[in-house]
C-alpha cells in the first residue's frame, strides 16, 4: 500500500528564483557530494534588518539577491510589500494598502509574483459590506450598544467587552480622524459581504502598471489563491479555488478549481481547468509555467499549454512533493524533512546539497529560502515561542573543513525528524565544541511507510556508525533492547553528578527497564486507560475480562461497551494491555493456549464482525451520558478532560481502565523514547546530550520548553500537579463536545490524587504489542470468528506461531 503523504512533511515554501548557482553550497558535517568528498556549512544572521521587517512580516520571497515581503504596520490598518537586497542593503516600499477603511470593509493581499524584470503582480482581494441586506437602522447606535451586543451574542463579560473592542475591533470602524462608527459594526454582525478580487502590477519604482478588476463569474463569491506565476512573455497565472454562498451567507460545497491567465495588459486570456486542488504554480526552465498536484499517482507536476488553456497531463512528470524549484531543464530543489536536495527527473535520483540541522537550524522554522549571486542560502526563519513570533534571515555557505571545530560526530538515527528534537539538538550543537550530533532520518522522504519501518529496523540493528535512536515507538525499542544493542543507562544515570534515580518517577524508569537495565529513557509520558462511570465499573482502578463480561451482561440488549466497536477491535482493545498476561518478553515465551487467552476470544466474538455506520446514529455523547454505552477510552494529559466525562457520565467516573488480570488496566503513552546503542563511538559524549532533556529547568526558563504531556522528572510532575489546582489566570474556559458544554474549574485534591495514584501505579507500556504480534492474532483469531475452527484450536494455532516469533526475534 502506497503511503507517500504519512510523512510529516515541512512545508516550505520556495520559489523559482533558485538557480543552479546553488551548486557551490550545500552537504553538512556528515554529508558528502557527488565526488564522495564532505562538504562543510556554516549559517551566519543578518542583523539591523529594516524596520518593516518585523513580527508582522509574512510571504516571503527570494528573487536573486532581493528578498521581498509583506507586513503590516503597529495597529494594523495598512499592510505593505517590500523589497530588501540583501547584498547591498537597499529596501524599498513597492505598494501600500489599507487593511480596513474604518467602517468594516477590508482588503489584502492574497499572493504576488516577482518576473525576472523585477516588476510585482499583485492578486488582490477586498471584502465589502452590502449594506442593502440589513434592513434595521444602526446610525445612531452607541458604545454600550455594541457592548451590549458582544455580552448578549457572545457571552463576553462586561470587562471583557470592552477590553477586546479597544483591542482587536476599534480600529476596524475608526476612520483615519478618529471617528468610530459603532453602528458600522453592528451592521457588520447582520450583513452580507461581497468579495472581489482585482490583479495590479507594480513596476521597480513602486508605480502601478495597471490595476484590473477581475470577473469570476456568479458562483465565485469566494476565491482563494493557491499560487501565482508569471511566464517569459508576461503572462500572470492564478490558480484559483473558488465557491458561492448560500441564501444565509454561509459557504456551500461547490468549488472549481482552474488557473486563471492574464495577459501582460491585465486582460483575462482564459482558464485552464483543473482536476483538484494545484498546490503551487512553478515558472520552468524555458520561461513556461506548470502546476503541481495530486493525481492518481501521487504528485505531479503538470506543464501548462496557455495555447490550448489545459494542463499537459500527457507530459506530467511524478515528483516527491510539491515542495519543488526548478534548477533547469532536468533538475528540480525539493524539500524533504530536514534536507534540500537535487532531483534529477531522468534517473529519479537525488543528491544532498545541505541539511538545516548541520546549520543548527530546525526544518521547522525554514518558511522560505533561496539562492543569492555569491552561491550562498538565504533563509527566512520563524519560531514561535513565549516571546511571541521571533524571525530571522540566516544566510548559509559552503566552508573548508579547517573554518569547522574539530568534534565527535555522533549519529541519531530516527524514523523522521520532529521540531521538539531538532531544537534539543541544535541547542546542544550550539552550548558546545566538543561533540556535534547529526540526525539521520529513515522516514522522511519515503515513498512507502513499510519501507522506511524496515529501513530504519534494519539500519539502528545492524549499522555500527548509529550511536542514538530515536524510536518510533515500544515495540521497536524492545526489539532493540532484546537484541542486547543498547547501553545501560542506569550506568550512566549513576555516575552523574546533577541527575539521580531519585529524580525521574519510578515507575516510568520501571517501564524502560528490559533484563535488569535501563534500555530506553523518554522525553514526557502520557496515559491511556477506559474511564466509565463509578456507578456501573466501581471506584477503584483495575478488574478482568470476566468482569467487563458481566457489566455488559447486567445491561439491556444492544448496549455498547465502547462506540463502533466490533470483533477485530474489541479482540485489539483486550489485547492492549492484555499481552502481559501472555507474553514473557525476557524468557521469550509465551501462553496464549491458555483458558484466559480463549476466554479473551469468546467474549470478542460477542461483537458483530463489522460495525455498521449510519448518519442517523447518536453522537458518542449521547450515548454515554443515556448508559447505551458504558465505556470510553481516555487518553489522560491534562486535569480537564475528565471534568467533561463527569458532566457527560452525568456523576463520578472511575479510571477502570482495560482488562487484565492484575494492575489498575492503564497503559504509559511514551513519547521522545531514546536509547544509546552499544556501537557508539562516544557514550559519555551520546549521554552528555541524552542528559539534557531531564536537567533541572533554570527559573528563566519559564515554561517556554512546552512539550506534549508529562515530565517524567518528579518535580516537574509534581509542580504541574499543583498548578492544575490553582485557579487560571483567565478566568477559565469552556470545554464543549457533542450536546455538552462545560466550564472549566480548577482540580480538585481528589482529582490529582486519583491521577497521580494511577501514574505512580503503572507500568505497562502501550505499543508493546508490534504490529506483527497484532497481525498473528489477527489472523489466526478470524477462523474462529467465522465458525472455521473451535477458539481452543485457534489458541493452539496462534501459541505455536508465536512462539516461533519471540524466538525469532530474540
Amino acid at each position: 500500500m502506497n503511503r507517500s503523504l504519512w510523512r510529516k512533511a515541512v512545508a516550505l515554501t520556495l520559489t523559482a528564483a533558485m538557480t543552479a548557482g546553488l551548486t557551490a553550497c550545500g552537504g553538512g558535517g556528515n554529508s558528502t557530494s557527488a565526488d564522495g568528498k564532505k562538504r562543510y556549512f556554516k549559517a551566519d544572521y543578518l542583523s539591523d534588518l529594516p524596520d518593516s521587517f518585523n513580527d508582522t512580516t509574512s510571504n516571503i520571497q527570494f528573487k536573486g539577491d532581493v528578498m521581498y515581503y509583506t507586513s503590516s504596520n503597529e495597529d494594523y490598518t495598512k499592510s505593505g510589500l517590500y523589497s530588501y537586497n540583501l547584498i547591498t542593503g537597499e529596501n524599498a516600499q513597492l505598494y501600500e494598502q489599507a487593511q480596513s477603511d474604518g467602517s468594516g470593509n477590508s482588503s489584502w493581499v492574497s499572493g504576488y509574483t516577482v518576473a525576472d524584470s523585477g516588476e510585482v503582480y499583485l492578486f488582490v482581494t477586498k471584502n465589502q459590506m452590502d449594506e442593502s441586506s440589513v434592513t434595521e437602522d444602526y446610525s445612531d447606535a452607541t458604545l454600550d450598544d455594541v457592548l451590549s451586543y458582544m455580552a448578549d451574542q457572545w457571552g463576553y463579560s462586561a470587562e471583557d467587552a470592552e477590553k477586546d473592542w479597544n483591542d482587536y475591533y476599534a480600529k476596524d470602524y475608526t476612520d483615519e480622524n478618529g471617528n468610530v462608527n459603532y453602528g458600522r459594526f453592528l451592521l457588520a454582525q447582520n450583513a452580507r459581504f461581497i468579495q472581489t478580487s482585482s490583479i495590479l502590477k507594480v513596476d521597480t519604482s513602486g508605480n502601478i502598471a495597471f490595476e484590473q478588476d477581475m470577473d469570476l463569474g456568479a458562483n465565485a463569491e469566494n476565491v482563494s489563491c493557491n499560487g501565482i506565476a508569471v511566464d517569459k512573455e508576461g503572462n500572470l497565472y492564478l490558480a484559483l479555488n473558488t465557491w458561492s454562498n448560500n441564501d444565509s451567507g454561509n459557504s456551500v460545497s461547490s468549488d472549481e478549481y482552474f488557473t486563471l491567465v492574464i495577459g501582460e495588459d491585465g486582460s483575462q486570456k482564459g482558464r485552464i481547468p483543473s482536476d483538484g486542488y494545484t498546490s503551487r504554480l512553478v515558472g520552468l526552465a524555458d520561461g513556461t509555467v506548470a502546476s503541481i498536484g495530486y493525481g492518481d499517482a501521487g504528485c505531479e507536476l503538470r506543464p501548462l499549454d496557455v495555447g490550448a488553456m489545459k494542463e499537459q497531463t500527457d507530459k506530467a512528470i511524478e515528483v516527491p512533493s510539491d515542495t519543488v524549484s526548478v534548477l533547469d531543464e532536468k533538475n528540480l530543489l525539493v524539500t524533504e524533512g530536514s534536507s534540500v536536495y537535487k532531483y534529477n527527473l531522468d534517473t529519479k535520483e537525488k543528491e544532498e546539497f545541505f541539511s538545516w540541522m548541520d546549520c543548527n537550524i530546525s526544518s521547522s522554522s525554514v518558511s522560505s529560502y533561496g539562492v543569492l549571486s555569491d552561491g550562498r542560502i538565504a533563509a527566512y526563519l520563524q519560531n514561535w515561542n513565549s516571546n511571541g513570533n521571533q524571525t530571522e534571515i540566516a544566510l548559509i555557505k559552503e566552508v573548508d573543513a579547517s573554518e569547522v571545530a574539530d568534534t565527535v560526530n555522533l549519529t541519531l538515527a530516527c524514523m523522521w525528524t520532529g521540531s521538539d528534537v531538532e531544537e534539543k539538538v541544535i541547542a546542544f550543537n550550539k552550548s558546545q565544541d566538543k561533540y556535534h550530533i547529526t540526525m539521520k532520518s529513515y522516514g522522511d522522504g519515503a515513498e512507502e511507510y513499510e519501507d522506511a519501518v524496515n529501513s530504519f529496523n534494519t539500519a539502528v540493528t545492524s549499522d555500527s556508525n548509529i550511536d542514538l535512536v530515536l524510536f518510533n515507538d515500544y515495540s521497536q525499542a524492545i526489539n532493540f533492547a532484546s537484541k542486547g544493542l543498547n547501553v545501560d543507562l542506569y550506568g550512566l544515570l549513576d555516575k552523574d553528578t546533577e541527575l539521580s534515580r531519585d529524580d525521574f518517577l519510578p515507575n516510568v524508569l520501571t517501564a524502560c527497564e528490559y533484563d535488569g537495565k535501563l534500555a530506553i529513557l523518554p522525553q514526557t509520558f502520557t496515559l491511556q486507560t477506559v474511564i466509565g462511570k463509578a456507578e456501573d465499573v466501581g471506584t477503584t482502578p483495575g478488574w478482568t475480562v470476566s468482569d467487563m463480561k458481566a457489566l455488559l451482561a447486567s445491561k439491556p440488549e444492544g448496549t455498547q461497551l465502547f462506540w463502533g466497536m466490533d470483533r477485530t477491535s474489541a479482540l485489539t482493545a483486550l489485547m492492549s494491555l492484555g499481552y502481559n498476561d501472555f507474553i514473557n518478553w525476557e524468557d521469550a515465551s509465551c501462553n496464549f493456549d491458555s483458558q484466559e487467552f480463549i476466554d479473551v476470544l469468546d467474549f470478542a466474538n460477542m461483537f458483530p464482525e463489522e460495525f455498521e455506520y449510519r448518519d442517523d446514529m447518536e453522537d458518542s455523547t449521547v450515548l454515554l451520558s443515556q448508559g447505551k454505552q458504558l465505556l470510553d477510552t481516555y487518553y489522560l494529559s491534562d486535569f480537564e478532560q475528565v471534568q467533561m466525562y463527569r458532566a457527560i457520565f452525568g456523576g463520578p467516573t472511575t479510571f477502570i481502565g482495560y482488562p487484565t488480570s492484575e494492575g489498575n488496566g492503564a497503559m504509559l503513552s511514551l513519547n521522545n523514547i531514546i536509547g544509546i546503542s552499544n556501537s557508539c563511538k562516544d557514550v559519555d559524549g551520546a549521554w552528555q546530550f541524552l542528559r539534557t532533556f531531564y536537567l533541572p529547568k533554570k527559573s528563566s526558563d519559564g515554561d517556554s520548553d512546552y512539550t506534549y504531556g508529562f515530565s517524567i522528572r518528579k518535580d516537574d510532575f509534581g509542580k504541574y500537579c499543583q498548578n492544575a489546582m490553582k485557579a487560571d489566570s483567565d478566568g477559565g474556559s469552556t470545554w464543549g463536545w457533542g450536546e455538552f458544554e462545560v466550564e472549566i474549574q480548577p482540580a480538585t485534591q481528589e482529582d490529582v490524587d486519583q491521577v497521580k495514584d494511577l501514574v505512580y501505579n503503572t507500568t505497562a507500556v502501550s505499543g508493546a504489542v508490534s504490529d506483527d504480534i497484532t497481525n498473528i492474532i489477527n489472523e489466526e483469531a478470524a477462523a474462529y470468528f467465522s465458525g472455521q475452527k473451535s477458539a481452543e484450536d485457534v489458541a493452539k494455532i496462534i501459541q505455536s506461531r508465536m512462539q516461533v516469533y519471540l524466538s525469532e526475534t530474540k
